[in-house]
C-alpha cells in the first residue's frame, strides 16, 4: 500500500498537533479500524499518526 498524508502549512503547528490528536484519538479507541474494515482497507492500517514522515520506512501493517 501507498503511504497516505495531509499537507499543513510548516507554520501552522497547532493545526498540524490538533490532526495528529485527533488521527491518534480514532486510531486508539478502534473508529479507525472500523472505518478501515467497513470500505476493505484493513491493509492499509497505520498504528499511530506521524508529523513529517516522508522518507521514513513504512509503518508496519496492525
Amino acid at each position: 500500500m501507498q503511504p497516505w498524508g495531509v499537507a499543513v502549512r510548516k507554520s501552522d503547528t497547532q493545526l498540524r498537533d490538533t490532526l495528529a490528536r485527533a488521527m491518534n484519538s480514532l486510531i486508539t479507541d478502534g473508529t479507525y479500524s472500523s472505518i478501515l474494515e467497513k470500505w476493505q482497507l484493513s491493509d492499509s492500517a497505520i498504528h499511530n499518526a506521524v508529523v513529517n514522515g516522508a522518507g521514513r520506512p513504512l509503518d508496519p501493517v496492525c
